[in-house]
């Protein structure tokens, strides 16, 4: 559930952190630097983050440190204890290990399902912070193939304990996860780590723009399943082929832009019709966002009362300077905390549905593994 009591102040960071995962960003050699640290929290930064053997430029080591410190914040703000720093004592090898599943991407974007691993298969779910943390090698007997091998990483056990590990030997990869970014230069160098490896990956720039936009996930699944989603005013610039035309989704406005600037007095109607239309229902605040498979995980809401008209609308304006093709700027209800129903009485509160996923992989001996089921709203 998404309400107000658990996207506090201290969540609405600045929105131009696309910097995150920009062309210009990490892990692709251009000349973007980290966003200012806004996180919460405080904890040790005197942690061995170096790879031995793969040595990182100035910026690729402050993106490392930058997504080291939005781990621990994620760690604290889950009332999970800080990373321990294992790397001066190298793990010398995992004994009757079938399985490692590697994540290389935003600590923010895969925490549930890095905290899950954590559980089913402890010190075989490892969170890469740098593609420098990973190499990979020609498979033996396999022509054109390749391993993937994991050098650092962070590890995941249960009740949260994770620690920062050195591997020799390398430890061999059996499912590689990875976040791939918006520019040329991460996009790139994820999908070539991903590329042609022996063991099963979930990258692909395809799935990723279906599945990771979430405006193009409610389209879907209110026109063509029926699901219920939260009441949704979408503008839209130069949209996906699935989202033109074809009839309107129950519960979502899409407004196609012809521009980005000059759209003030648009804007301005479209969303006082919006916060005064029945669709919102008893929602007393909306959440505004930018959108698409880019975006998914990488940046703050900002909250506002319902009834700052004049304020929800310069704020979608401020955001449109930002859209680029296929980017939407979405203002949504926040839906209010769920509440358990009473014996005889329906519950209360808006129809909701749930977005519900699992990992599966399989290990060295070819035998598949699943995750426990993991469920957000759509």
């Amino acid at each position: 559930q998404l309400s107000s009591d658990q996207l506090g102040p201290q969540w609405d960071c600045p929105l131009g952190s696309k910097g995150l995962e920009d062309k210009e960003g990490p892990w692709g050699g251009g000349s973007g630097l980290p966003p200012p640290d806004c996180f919460p929290g405080s904890w040790r930064l005197d942690v061995g983050l170096d790879c031995k053997g793969s040595p990182e430029g100035a910026e690729a080591r402050a993106w490392t440190a930058y997504y080291y410190s939005l781990l621990q914040s994620c760690l604290q703000q889950a009332g999970l204890p800080e990373t321990q720093d294992r790397s001066q004592v190298p793990r010398t090898g995992c004994p009757g290990a079938e399985v490692t599943l590697c994540v290389l991407g935003s600590p923010s974007t895969f925490l549930s399902v890095l905290l899950e691993g954590g559980v089913q298969s402890p010190g075989n779910m490892l969170l890469c912070l740098s593609p420098a943390w990973l190499t990979k090698v020609p498979a033996p007997g396999r022509p054109g193939e390749a391993a993937l091998l994991v050098s650092k990483a962070v590890s995941f056990h249960p009740g949260g304990l994770t620690f920062l590990d050195d591997f020799v030997p390398q430890r061999q990869a059996t499912y590689f996860l990875v976040g791939l970014g918006p520019g040329p230069g991460q996009g790139r160098e994820a999908a070539e780590l991903a590329r042609d490896l022996t063991c099963p990956t979930g990258a692909s720039a395809e799935l990723a723009r279906l599945l990771e936009d979430r405006l193009l996930s409610r389209h879907l699944l209110a026109q063509r399943g029926g699901v219920a989603v939260p009441a949704t005013l979408a503008f839209t610039y130069k949209p996906p082929t699935l989202l033109r035309g074809g009839d309107g989704s129950p519960g979502l406005r899409l407004v196609e832009l012809s521009g980005k600037e000059g759209q003030e007095t648009l804007v301005k109607e479209e969303v006082g019709a919006f916060l005064h239309s029945e669709a919102l229902g008893d929602a007393l605040q909306v959440a505004i966002k930018l959108s698409s498979w880019r975006w998914r995980g990488r940046q703050a809401l900002r909250l506002h009362p319902r009834a700052e008209v004049g304020t929800v609308a310069d704020t979608v304006v401020a955001l449109l300077e930002k859209l680029e093709e296929e980017e939407s700027v979405l203002v949504e209800a926040v839906c209010p905390p769920a509440r358990l129903p009473s014996p005889g009485n329906p519950p209360p509160g808006p129809e909701l549905a749930l977005r519900i996923c699992a990992v599966v992989c399989r290990t060295q001996g070819d035998r598949p593994l699943l995750s426990k089921v993991r469920a957000a709203q759509v």
